[in-house]
């Protein structure tokens, strides 16, 4: 009895642990900063095809709010075994699917965290099947917006908020090249500047405030910096060589060298002088 009873315990945490394991593995979690704000994006993407869902791990639950005969809201519940009871789960909500126009294709795709509250939503604007825009929340307030506003299902533009959902910055891939070339900066939702990358490095060359009638460009200090990393290379050499000739003189007055330079530099004095009164004495005889 003692065994059965060991065993059954065992089959229990065994059941919990794999569909723990399993479910983890379908919300793999990949950390992505955007702006200095670090996201994580722990579900699937709509984009590229409709989402399946595993029967073992999931259930799903379809509605036809227009009594049309087709369901035009699916939602999708995880499956966490109830702790201690064998068999049964409790269900929590992890995808809400909708069809607004009543066409019979999802348009709205709302993904929640273990906590129920939405982390991510997508977003199909014109109905043409395809994602246009994606919004991510933390502690359900919307940080940033992703759009594709060429309707090529690749992001274009980025709507970044800070914590209280207020606009702080906005990037765009304008040249669609696949790098962002362009920058709002806001303070407080107001404009303040507006950034352009003209030579296509990933770096902003123009600059414009708010209130300036035009685009500035931003001088390069690159040429400046490297001016300077010369100078301290120079600097440094100058500095070890100076180091040198110090342990040079130590290690001559240690050995006595510079007694023996000092005298051999008198006695080139003297011999110099010498000369030089010899040579005044003749000039005075001439």
């Amino acid at each position: 009895m003692k065994i059965s009873y060991l065993l059954l315990v065992f089959v229990v945490i065994l059941s919990f642990l794999s569909c723990t394991s399993a479910d983890k593995k379908t919300e793999s979690r990949v950390q992505q900063q955007h702006g200095g704000i670090a996201y994580q994006d722990t579900f699937p993407t709509a984009r590229g095809g409709e989402l399946t869902f595993d029967p073992k791990l999931f259930v799903k639950k379809q509605y036809d709010s227009n009594k049309d005969g087709k369901p035009d809201i699916i939602n999708i519940f995880r499956k966490v075994p109830k702790e201690g009871v064998r068999g049964e789960f409790d269900l929590y909500i992890y995808v809400k699917m909708m069809d607004l126009n009543r066409d019979g294709k999802i348009d709205v795709w709302r993904f929640y965290d273990e906590r129920g509250a939405i982390a991510k939503e997508e977003l199909d604007l014109d109905f043409d099947g395809k994602i246009d825009v994606v919004n991510f929340y933390v502690n359900g307030i919307v940080r940033r917006k992703e759009y594709d506003t060429r309707f090529d299902e690749r992001t274009d533009r980025w709507k970044h908020y800070d914590e209280n959902g207020v606009l702080i910055l906005i990037e765009e891939d304008q040249s669609n090249n696949g790098r962002i070339d362009y920058w709002e900066h806001y303070s407080k939702g107001v404009l303040e500047r507006i950034e352009k990358d003209t030579t296509n490095d990933g770096r902003p060359d123009m600059f414009q405030r708010s209130g300036d009638s035009g685009f500035t460009r931003i001088m390069s200090t690159t040429d400046k910096f490297d001016e300077k990393a010369e100078l301290e290379k120079e600097f440094s050499k100058k500095v070890t060589e100076a180091e040198e000739k110090e342990e040079q003189a130590e290690s001559m007055v240690e050995t006595g060298t510079v007694d023996e330079i000092e005298e051999i530099e008198e006695d080139k004095a003297d011999t110099e002088t010498e000369d030089l009164d010899e040579e005044t004495v003749e000039e005075h005889e001439d």
